[in-house]
């Protein structure tokens, strides 16, 4: 009897774990009303996810969504404010068939917590980190810190080329 009670306790050990890490996600209700990149930019959930991924330069975005056709229209619409909004493509992975997910997961998972419990981001932001948001910079402004400066700045100097060929022609 001892022996069934030390099993079952080591097996519900790491789902207690899991069990109080949070995840945000985008649920339905975020996917139903009109979005534009700073609706997305501001977001609690995406804003602190973004946040930690920049901050853990290793790290990447798994976006964890039912394997469905709505899980998959959100996820790749996700990625791609993502990336409109500075984030690098590359470090944001979409990952299908979490269907215990009503909607788009956020989730940060740095290469050197990979034998450790996944490290989730919450939505639902205590008064201490909502001080903590409140004072970080808005989505696309930190996503362009990332950068370069002589990246944007070539890049404009392309754009400002093009549009001379083009009045010129």
């Amino acid at each position: 009897m001892m022996k069934r009670f030390l099993f079952l306790l080591i097996c519900l050990m790491p789902i207690g774990h899991a069990a109080e890490e949070s995840v945000a996600v985008l649920d339905a209700e975020f996917w139903f009303m009109p979005r534009h990149g700073s609706v997305v930019a501001e977001h609690d959930g995406v804003r602190v996810a973004v946040n930690k991924l920049i901050a853990n330069p290793d790290a990447y975005l798994a976006l964890r969504y039912p394997d469905n056709e709505t899980g998959e229209l959100w996820g790749q619409e996700l990625q791609a404010w993502l990336v409109s909004l500075g984030l690098v493509s590359d470090r944001i992975e979409l990952q299908p068939g979490y269907e215990q997910v009503e909607g788009v997961a956020l989730v940060v998972i740095a290469p050197d917590d990979a034998s450790e419990p996944l490290m989730m981001i919450d939505a639902v932001v205590d008064e201490e980190a909502a001080a903590i948001v409140d004072e970080t910079l808005p989505v696309v402004e930190l996503a362009t810190d990332v950068l370069p400066e002589s990246e944007p700045v070539e890049q404009e100097d392309v754009v400002l080329e093009e549009q001379l060929e083009l009045k010129q022609e």
